[in-house]
């Protein structure tokens, strides 16, 4: 039996996919370099780190209606009661 994935996950394996090249290395590179103080940074500083590598992937992704696929992911772990109500 194989696991399954958290939502969020999910979400980064979909959203990475879609990144430029540029961006997967710079991400790959960032978790080979922090492996030992991933688990330990800030929220600002993971923050800090996702603005910085990859703002303009995000405005590309988010602004394609061909990534509408987002919302129905979200609506399905949000039926599941994986996602709770913000």
């Amino acid at each position: 039996m194989t696991a399954q994935p958290t939502p969020e996950t999910e979400a980064f394996i979909l959203l990475f996919k879609k990144m430029p090249i540029q961006t997967k290395k710079e991400i790959s590179v960032w978790f080979q370099e922090h492996k030992n103080t991933w688990e330990t940074s800030t929220e600002e500083e993971d923050s800090q780190f996702w603005m910085s590598v990859s703002s303009d992937a995000f405005a590309e992704i988010w602004g394609d209606p061909a990534e509408d696929i987002w919302d129905d992911i979200h609506k399905k772990h949000k039926a599941d009661g994986k996602i709770q109500a913000i």
